[in-house]
């Protein structure tokens, strides 16, 4: 018996599994640097050093987000360029401007102002991304296929900052504790707490899951 297949079904199919992959990385980068950062200079008394240290950590995720982005579609050519570099910076520039933002305005009101400026940030963020990948390989815009991508930038950035604006209404107008267990070790008691800053950072990395998987399966056929 022999199958009919359909002209470029393999290859679309490769392309959903490669997204698919490519987005769960890039969540599970962004729940560790973003998080990371975020409980350095947030959760934990901010100091000079943790202030130092979150940044370099941001700029490090940045690197390993444009690296997975840039490897699944233009290959390992992306990974050598400076631009990479350069989009690493402008990613951690864009949380930097997002806490400052948040905590110059304050309350629900600057959490807000903060979300809306943070998903407009990553959709500039998302077409630079776009851009130095493809490095102005896309066509002008002749037709309505040529503005497809840009209408992939604005979902996957408003997702994204309704993740980071979860997590820090979390920290600041939420109880921490959930529920604490006492477990007794020998002569000693050891207290378990579970905080919902936790659940901040779950939050954090589907909505940057499904925000990345929707970016990824914008962008044109490679």
């Amino acid at each position: 018996m022999s199958v009919i297949r359909r002209p470029g079904y393999g290859r679309r199919t490769r392309r959903r599994i490669v997204d698919l992959r490519i987005a769960l990385s890039i969540a599970a980068v962004d729940a560790a640097t973003v998080g990371c950062w975020f409980a350095l200079v947030v959760v934990e008394p901010r100091t000079a050093f943790g202030a130092v240290a979150g940044l370099c950590v941001l700029v490090f995720g940045g690197l390993l987000r444009t690296g997975f982005v840039g490897a699944a579609l233009d290959g390992e050519g992306f990974i050598a360029r400076p631009a990479r570099f350069a989009a690493a910076t402008a990613y951690a520039a864009t949380w930097l401007a997002w806490l400052i933002v948040a905590e110059a305005v304050g309350g629900a009101i600057g959490l807000l102002v903060a979300g809306l400026s943070l998903a407009a940030l990553l959709s500039a963020h998302f077409a630079l991304e776009f851009l130095f990948v493809h490095n102005g390989a896309a066509p002008a815009a002749e037709s309505v296929d040529a503005l497809a991508p840009a209408a992939s930038f604005v979902v996957p950035a408003t997702l994204l900052a309704v993740g980071a604006t979860t997590l820090l209404g979390i920290v600041w107008f939420v109880d921490w504790t959930v529920f604490s267990l006492v477990l007794p070790v020998g002569p000693w008691s050891m207290a378990v707490e579970v905080r919902t800053v936790v659940n901040g950072f779950f939050v954090l990395a589907c909505c940057s899951f499904v925000g990345n998987h929707r970016f990824l399966s914008g962008l044109p056929e490679w």
